[in-house]
């Protein structure tokens, strides 16, 4: 479990090395994680990156299941340390309609509480579903390919926020 749990405030995104973290898209526009909590709830994914087959499929059933997210009113929203041009591989392949933020510093990991692998240099995977309030509804920290929160199971529980 990371240790941001249910109702914590979640870390905004600017990266200015500020409490805060703006990531840019890989496009280079700039993403605030409470710019969207203005008006939707988030199901915020750290993804490894574009070489974790496991990562993939779930982005890919993400992509498939985005109209039922939309009809909650929840916003995706997929983060990880790989490189831009890796992740614009994978948006292309999955055809993804959601934000991907490339590039992500050590520091919106720690500061979600997230293991950071030296050695490979990524964060491990998680999901937070984050409220329009900022406070987190739900966490989840996987560091192995199983025991991953379903699709179906985050969507009924953005469902009842």
């Amino acid at each position: 479990m990371p240790k941001l749990k249910p109702g914590d405030k979640a870390p905004d995104f600017i990266i200015d090395k500020a409490p805060d973290f703006i990531i840019k898209d890989l496009e280079g526009k700039q993403h605030r994680l409470y710019d969207y909590l203005k008006s939707e709830k988030v199901v915020l994914l750290f993804y490894r990156g574009e070489w974790c087959p496991i990562c993939n499929l779930q982005l890919h059933s993400l992509q498939e299941k985005l109209p039922e997210f939309q009809k909650v009113n929840a916003k995706i929203i997929a983060v990880s340390t790989d490189t831009p041009e890796n992740s614009q591989k994978l948006v292309e392949k999955h055809n993804l309609g959601f934000p991907v933020l490339a590039g992500l510093e050590r520091e919106v990991v720690e500061a979600y509480g997230l293991f950071f692998n030296e050695g490979k240099g990524h964060a491990e995977p998680a999901v937070f579903i984050i409220r329009p309030d900022g406070t987190v509804a739900y966490a989840s920290l996987q560091s192995g390919p199983l025991g991953r929160p379903s699709n179906d199971d985050l969507l009924r529980i953005v469902g009842r926020i």
